[in-house]
């Protein structure tokens, strides 16, 4: 007889995956009712015994997955990650499998590849990064997927390289929703677009700029970008390069904030005092809601930090515990138009994780 698959599980038991998913790693939040049906179901097929064996196997040695990410002091959107990984870590606690985290201090090459290198050296069973895409990190990432350690790449992903998923956000379907806002806040042209961003050694910050891009060129409207000015995680760096940028494009009406905080770009507005124009950015809710609502900022497209944690470290549990290879090489979550109304309140995608919901 063919093994079951866990959707077919929950089609038979007339539940939800999520609701499956939660009984087989003993999360709670399911009623006695319905985990005695799903078990049931689990016990007549080859697919339950196959997991329910690599559960127990996994119980007697611990594993070891490394997380390197930014690190948590760093932002709230850093934050917000380990508070995803945190809780996906606190949920597989039982299956003995232990979450090494390498924080990201300096936001540089070497200092990934100095990481990297030292993790080359350790007996690992799963790697989650916040990767950087250049070639030598590339090289290195393929490196640990040779040796059969699957590597899950959070928040920004390196499209060549081998790995076993990305989790994040569209990045550059988040870029064209920017554009495609800004277009209806501003009715007077040609737009004047400063662009102020992070380092573009990462993808994600180089996709919402294409799809800004594309959105734009798209567009019947005039515009023209004035500069793209890249910008380091030090908030004084932050601050000089844009105050810097705003005196050399004096003719600025649009403001595009893609840096580690929004805070220093808008400060440096505020010293500029010439700017009469729109101020947007990109992150998440909890530093871009109280922005908004006083009037710094005109709109933000949020992201889900928390979730992209929570997934990274879930997609590294069900292949240990044997569940067959995603079904995606990427699971990205869609950004968030975020104005007064609903700045107040964590993203959608979120909330469905902090309550339980479907994932």
């Amino acid at each position: 007889m063919a093994k079951l698959t866990i959707k077919q599980i929950a089609a038979q038991a007339g539940v939800s995956i999520g609701t499956v998913d939660r009984v087989l790693h003993k999360r709670g939040r399911v009623s006695k009712e319905t985990e005695a049906l799903v078990l049931e179901i689990c016990r007549k097929n080859d697919y339950a015994q196959n997991i329910v064996g690599k559960a127990m196997a996994m119980q007697r040695r611990a594993r070891t997955v490394a997380v390197v990410v930014r690190a948590q002091d760093m932002n709230s959107f850093a934050a917000q990650i380990y508070e995803g990984l945190r809780t996906i870590e606190a949920e597989i606690r039982d299956y003995n499998i232990v979450f090494q985290y390498r924080d990201i201090v300096q936001w540089t090459v070497e200092e990934q590849l100095e990481i990297l290198r030292s993790l080359a050296q350790e007996d690992l069973d799963g790697l989650i990064i916040y990767p950087m895409d250049t070639p030598a990190v590339h090289q290195a990432l393929d490196g640990f997927a040779q040796r059969g350690v699957p590597v899950v790449l959070c928040t920004a992903d390196v499209p060549a390289a081998k790995k076993l998923c990305f989790v994040g956000q569209d990045h550059y379907q988040d870029g064209r929703l920017m554009a495609n806002v800004l277009t209806k806040f501003f009715r007077s042209e040609p737009l004047e677009i400063l662009v102020c961003t992070g380092s573009m050694q990462i993808s994600s910050h180089r996709d919402r700029i294409d799809g800004f891009l594309s959105y734009l060129g798209e567009w019947r409207g005039r515009y023209r970008i004035c500069a793209v000015k890249e910008t380091a995680q030090d908030r004084e760096q932050i601050y000089q390069t844009t105050l810097e940028a705003l005196v050399a494009c004096p003719q600025a009406n649009a403001l595009y904030i893609n840096t580690a905080e929004p805070e220093p770009c808008l400060e440096a507005l505020e010293t500029y005092g010439q700017f009469d124009g729109i101020s947007f950015c990109f992150g998440h809710w909890r530093p871009t809601g109280p922005l908004i609502r006083l009037g710094k900022l005109d709109f933000a497209i949020g992201e889900s930090p928390f979730a992209q944690g929570y997934r990274s470290g879930e997609a590294i549990f069900r292949h240990l515990l044997g569940y067959d290879r995603p079904a995606a090489e990427q699971f990205v979550f869609h950004g968030e138009i975020l104005l007064e109304e609903n700045s107040w309140q964590a993203p959608l995608n979120d909330q469905n994780f902090l309550r339980g919901g479907s994932k």
